[in-house]
C-alpha cells in the first residue's frame, strides 16, 4: 500500500520515523519506511543507525553524496508499494491523523495520482540571525491548500507529497540538477506537461530546519543559479521572479551598469545578512542576482 521515503542528510530522523510507524501501525496499513542517507556526517549516521532495528524500516547509507534529485529517484526504485510518500528529514508530523488524511484523500479521489500536503512554520519568532528564513517561510512557503490550489504546479514542493508509484516510474527527478534549488518546480513542470494534476491538501508538516541569515542567503543564491540555468534551457515554467524580471530587465540594463550592479548587490546582501527581514528587499536582491546570472550564461535558445 504505502512506501514512506525519506532522503536523509545531516539530520536525525528517529522521532519522525517513530511517529510515522506509530500512525501506520494504528491503522493496520501495509507499509514500509525507507531512509537513505546521502553521506551525512558520521555523528548523524551513528544516531540514525538505530533505525536498522525497527520493524518495517529500511535504513541504508550511501558512500558518497549524490544530490537531492538522484537520491529521490533511488528511493523510488527501492520502494515496494503502490503509493510513495516523500518527506524531508527536517519535517515534523504535527497531526495524529497525518497518514489517515492521505489515505482518505486516495479514497476520495480515486483517479488522482499526486497530492501535496503543505508546510507550516513555528509561530514562535526565532533569534534575529534566523529571522530572514522564518519570515520568508511564513509569508511565501506556507500558504493553505486553497491558496496553493490556485497555482497547483507552481506551489508544489517535494518536502511532503504522495504520488502513485507508476507515475513516479514515468516522471523522475532530473539528475542533471546537482546544485541547490528548483528541482521540485522542474518535477512539477514535468507532471504538468504529462497531464498529471496535483491535488493540494491541508495536511502539512512543520518545517524545523531554519537556516541562519548567512546560510539562507547562500542557499538562495545557489538556487538562483539553478533557476537561471533552468530558464535558459527551457526546463522550467514561469515563476513570479521570472515574470517580474521579464517586465523590468530593460530598466535593469540601463540602471545597473559598470560596477553599480555588484555594489548594489553587496549593499543589499549586507542589509539582509545583518537582520533586515524585509521581503521586498530580499526580492530585489534576488532579482539582481538572477539578472547577473542571466547575463553571464551563454544563450542556448
Amino acid at each position: 500500500m504505502l512506501s514512506i521515503l525519506i532522503p536523509v542528510y545531516n539530520h536525525p530522523v528517529l522521532t519522525l520515523v517513530e511517529e510515522l510507524c506509530r500512525q501506520c501501525d494504528k491503522l493496520a496499513v501495509e507499509y514500509e519506511v525507507i531512509c537513505l542517507d546521502d553521506h551525512s556526517e558520521s555523528q548523524i549516521r551513528n544516531i540514525n543507525q538505530a533505525l536498522k532495528e525497527r520493524e518495517h524500516v529500511v535504513y541504508e547509507e550511501l558512500q558518497e553524496n549524490t544530490g537531492r534529485s538522484k537520491i529521490r529517484n533511488r528511493l523510488a526504485l527501492m520502494a515496494h508499494h503502490s503509493w510513495l510518500l516523500y518527506l524531508d528529514n527536517d519535517g515534523v508530523v504535527i497531526s495524529g491523523q497525518f497518514i489517515q488524511n492521505y489515505l482518505n484523500a486516495i479514497r476520495q479521489n480515486p483517479n488522482a495520482g499526486v497530492f501535496y500536503g503543505g508546510t507550516v512554520y513555528s509561530s514562535e519568532k526565532p533569534a534575529k540571525s534566523f529571522m530572514l528564513h522564518w519570515t520568508y517561510g511564513h509569508q511565501l512557503e506556507a500558504p493553505g491548500a486553497e491558496i496553493r490550489s490556485a497555482r497547483p504546479w507552481e506551489t508544489f514542493k517535494t518536502n511532503n507529497f504522495l504520488i502513485r508509484a507508476d507515475i513516479m516510474g514515468k516522471i523522475s527527478f532530473d539528475e542533471k540538477i546537482r546544485g541547490y534549488g528548483y528541482e521540485d518546480l522542474v518535477f512539477a513542470n514535468s507532471l504538468k506537461i504529462n497531464g498529471f494534476a496535483i491535488f493540494h491538501l491541508p495536511n502539512p508538516v512543520l518545517h524545523t530546519g531554519l537556516d541562519d541569515n548567512k546560510i539562507f542567503l547562500e542557499k538562495t543564491k545557489d538556487s538562483l543559479k539553478n533557476l537561471s540555468y533552468l530558464h535558459q534551457s527551457a526546463k522550467i515554467g514561469e515563476t513570479r521572479l521570472i515574470r517580474y524580471w521579464r517586465q523590468v530587465q530593460g530598466l535593469l540594463q540601463i540602471i545597473l551598469v559598470g560596477s553599480v550592479e555588484s555594489q548594489f548587490e553587496k549593499y543589499l546582501y549586507k542589509q539582509l545578512l545583518n537582520g533586515n527581514n524585509n521581503l521586498k528587499l530580499l526580492n530585489l536582491w534576488k532579482l539582481i542576482i538572477f539578472h547577473m546570472e542571466q547575463k553571464s550564461l551563454p544563450k542556448i535558445r
